[in-house]
C-alpha cells in the first residue's frame, strides 16, 4: 500500500493543518494497532516453541527462524569440557560389530585396534610430555602404552606404514572419517549395516565423534612405486567413539 499528500496552491492551508493532514495519512498507512497485531500474531508461535522447551527472550525473532536450515552451537569450555574423551571402541571381526569396549587397555596387546590407536597419530614428545591433537592423546593415554620415538613412513594425512622389530612384513595403519574409510577397505570386512545403523543413526546423531580404524599387512618387497597398493583392501578393524562431556556443575541462580 502506498499513499502521498500534496498541498495544492490556493488552498490557504496553514502549516498546522498541513501537518495534521500529513499525520492522518501516516496513521492510515501504518495504523497504531499494528504493533499490537504483530505481537498477538507471534504469541501462538511462542507457545509452540515453549512447549518444546525452547525459550526465546525476544519473540519478534521467532519468525526469522523459519528461514534457518541449520543451527550450530559451539559451547566448548562453557557447557562442555575443553578436552575430548574416549567413550569406547567397537571392534569389528568377520564383518560383524562386536560388543563395545569401554577401556582400550582391556584389549590384548596384539589387537589391531590397539595397534592403530597407538601408532597412527601425529604425537611428539617434548620435555617428557606428549603433544598433538587432543583425540590422538586421549586414545594413546587410554591404551596405557609407552611412547617411544621412532621413524615411520607416512603415506597420507591419516595413514602410517611401519615395520615392527623382528618382523619382516610391513604394517599399514589408517585412521579416518567413517564415510571415507569404507572405500579403501576390503568389502568383505565391512559390515552390511555399517553406515545405516551403527554409524550415522546410533552414534553421530547423539553427538559422538566417530573415527574408523583400519589395518593391513604387506610383504617387505613393497616399493614406493607400489604406493597405490597401500590404501587398497585394508581390514576394517573397528570404530573409535569420542565424546565431549558436559560439565558437572549446574547453571542457575538463587535469590534471598
Amino acid at each position: 500500500m502506498a499513499a502521498s499528500f500534496r498541498n495544492l496552491p490556493g488552498n490557504n492551508q496553514t502549516d498546522y493543518s498541513t501537518f495534521i493532514r500529513y499525520f492522518y495519512v501516516v496513521t492510515y498507512v501504518v495504523p497504531p494497532i499494528l504493533p499490537v497485531a504483530l505481537t498477538a500474531k507471534l504469541q501462538p508461535f511462542h507457545n509452540v516453541v515453549l512447549a518444546k522447551k525452547i525459550f526465546c527472550l525476544n519473540a519478534k525473532h521467532i519468525s526469522l527462524g523459519g528461514g534457518v536450515d541449520i543451527a550450530c552451537f559451539d559451547k566448548t569450555g562453557t557447557l562442555t569440557e575443553m578436552d575430548i574423551d574416549l567413550a569406547g571402541a567397537i571392534p569389528i571381526q568377520r564383518a560383524e560389530f562386536q560388543k563395545p569396549v569401554l577401556q582400550l587397555s582391556k584389549l590384548p596387546d596384539t589387537h589391531q585396534i590397539l595397534k592403530v590407536t597407538t601408532t597412527c597419530h601425529t604425537l611428539i614428545k617434548v620435555s617428557d610430555q606428549l603433544n598433538g591433537y587432543s583425540f590422538d592423546r586421549k586414545m594413546f593415554d587410554t591404551a596405557k602404552w609407552k611412547f617411544a620415538n621412532g621413524t615411520a613412513g607416512v603415506h597420507s594425512d591419516y595413514g602410517l606404514i611401519g615395520q615392527r622389530k623382528g618382523n619382516e612384513c610391513y604394517n599399514v595403519f589408517m585412521k579416518r572419517a567413517p564415510e571415507f574409510i569404507a572405500k579403501p577397505c576390503d568389502p568383505s570386512t565391512v559390515p552390511s549395516n555399517y553406515c545405516e545403523v551403527h554409524l550415522l543413526k546410533l552414534y553421530t546423531t547423539q553427538g559422538y565423534r566417530v573415527i574408523a580404524l583400519a589395518a593391513k599387512t604387506m610383504n617387505p618387497q613393497i616399493t614406493w612405486g607400489m604406493s597405490h597398493e597401500v590404501e587398497f583392501k585394508l581390514e576394517l578393524t573397528g570404530l573409535s567413539v569420542m565424546r565431549n562431556q558436559s560439565k558437572g556443575r549446574r547453571f542457575g541462580g538463587s535469590a534471598s
